[in-house]
């Protein structure tokens, strides 16, 4: 006999954690299933930038999901570091686009949205990030981004689900999901098969995967992201600095972060000499003292690629039961909180906080194409 609950949550990343918390906010009772340990998976390996990589250049589903989401985090770091004592190190460093490529359109996005800018030469560059590359620019700051220490965040939110009473279900080994009586089972390997009213699948790039038994085609592709860590003599680098699609992210204690690829290499997590090498010019590209240190460590996540990186939010029509939270491409963390708060509003009849039409998974797979990601994003 199948073991009865309320909701069933399937992946314990931020998504999933972030789904079960909001949930559980609206007094249901959630149970999180999880393969492996909660918060080691993809959402750990992010760089934990906290927008976009070029906002101006995402599409408009997205970008509303960003503005949704972004002013949620400050509250959100800060309610977890009081409740939990795990400070998620939520700062507001800003980002600097070095030798902006697309500077009109950046400017104008920034215009409509209300973000501040400030245009850099050379100088004021060298003045303001004096450990990056000096170039004549023009560059490109946005003052009030942020950044987040993802494994911080996800130990947190793993801290607070069970101080509010989420059962975790941990380290099950293969999960599957079968049709049922009407409903949906999950079989949640070593903790047995359990029921529910209502299954969440916010397994990431093992979304598409965890469906199919269901007659599900989920356009949810694995890709691949490798990412570098450097350790600083002493701390030089204030603020996130992004050239050429890649990044540099400055830690707390000297540590830095240089990323990242996109590989569509189906499920392969390991890591690669030629994207060490990608990443170790990049690093030096921006700041020169990076390429004369050595690399401390390289590792890799598998992103959920969808068509045009926007997610899928919401139930899967003709299955009775099944909702899904994936997709997000390059943006997990810092979409997962009006991600998050769009699917439970939708499940308990609330009053969602965008517009829940562009993250239909009914729509999207509808929609979907061979393209499941767009590397430019």
């Amino acid at each position: 006999m199948a073991d009865s609950r309320d909701i069933v949550v399937v992946g314990g990343g931020a998504l999933g954690m972030l789904s079960a918390r909001c949930l559980a906010e609206a007094g249901r009772r959630v149970t999180l299933v999880e393969r492996d340990r909660v918060g080691r998976g993809t959402s750990r390996a992010g760089g934990g930038i906290m927008s976009p990589l070029a906002p101006w250049n995402v599409p408009e589903a997205v970008a509303r999901l960003a503005e949704c989401s972004l002013p949620l985090l400050p509250g959100l770091a800060e309610a977890l570091a009081k409740d939990t004592g795990i400070n998620p190190e939520y700062r507001v460093t800003g980002v600097i686009h070095i030798d902006c490529e697309e500077l009109e359109p950046a400017l104008a996005f920034a215009q409509r949205a209300g973000m501040r800018t400030e245009l850099l030469d050379e100088a004021a560059l060298a003045a303001l990030a004096p450990a990056a590359v000096r170039t004549p620019g023009p560059s490109l700051l946005f003052p009030d981004l942020a950044q987040i220490r993802n494994p911080r965040f996800l130990d947190a939110l793993a801290a607070d689900l069970e101080r509010r009473g989420v059962t975790l279900l941990e380290d099950a080994g293969e999960v599957t999901l079968e049709r049922s009586g009407g409903g949906i089972r999950v079989n949640a390997g070593t903790h047995g098969r359990l029921r529910a009213a209502n299954v969440v699948v916010a397994a990431g790039a093992w979304s598409a995967g965890l469906v199919a038994p269901l007659g599900v085609r989920l356009p949810v592709t694995p890709i691949r992201g490798q990412v570098l860590w450097y350790m600083l003599p002493r701390p030089m680098l204030h603020h996130v600095l992004i050239r050429h699609g890649r990044y540099v992210i400055p830690r707390q204690e000297g540590v830095v972060l240089v990323g990242s690829t996109v590989e569509d290499v189906g499920f392969d997590t390991s890591t690669t000499a030629a994207a060490a090498d990608e990443l170790r010019a990049a690093a030096a590209e921006m700041v020169p003292l990076l390429g004369t240190l050595a690399v401390q460590g390289q590792w890799a996540g598998l992103r959920p690629g969808s068509p045009d990186g926007i997610p899928m939010i919401g139930p899967v029509p003709g299955v009775t039961g099944l909702w899904v939270n994936t997709g997000h491409f390059r943006n997990g963390v810092n979409l997962a909180p009006a991600s998050a708060a769009l699917l439970a509003a939708l499940m308990t009849g609330a009053t969602p906080p965008l517009d829940p039409a562009p993250y239909d998974p009914g729509a999207r797979m509808a929609q979907s194409t061979s393209a499941a990601y767009n590397p430019t994003l």
